[in-house]
């Protein structure tokens, strides 16, 4: 998301250009993608589409069409706001990763029974892995 004081509508962009950076990353214009025209700039008897929000493909339909707000009282700025929401309902944002459960063994705890048990089952284990 930002200003970066170009217009993707142009033409004649530079091939190294930032824009082409990200889409070769991957990311989208949503602007582009919901063909909106309008422009995010303006002073006296100029515009442009300079302001944009870019997006991952994978959450790009997740994105609500983006509105163009005016923000001259708000900010007193010449660019407009541009309003999106993300619904992040999606599986795909749950990207906390699950702690695996450590197993503590209470060693001291542990009576001659359970003991030999342990030792019988680690030799038949051992024994079934040997080549």
């Amino acid at each position: 998301m930002g200003d970066f004081n170009s217009n993707l509508i142009q033409k004649n962009i530079p091939e190294n250009h930032l824009f082409h950076h990200f889409q070769d990353s991957g990311l989208t214009s949503l602007l582009d993608f919901y063909d909106i025209k309008e422009p995010t700039w303006s002073a006296q008897e100029s515009s442009s589409q300079i302001d944009d929000i870019w997006v991952n493909y994978k959450i790009l339909l997740h994105m609500t069409e983006p509105k163009l707000l005016d923000s001259t009282d708000s900010t007193k700025s010449d660019h407009k706001i541009i309003m999106t929401c993300w619904h992040i309902d999606s599986p795909i944002y749950d990207t906390r990763r699950k702690r695996k459960k450590k197993k503590t063994f209470l060693y001291d705890k542990m009576e001659e029974e359970n003991w030999e048990n342990f030792s019988k089952e680690i030799k038949t284990n051992i024994s079934k892995q040997s080549y």
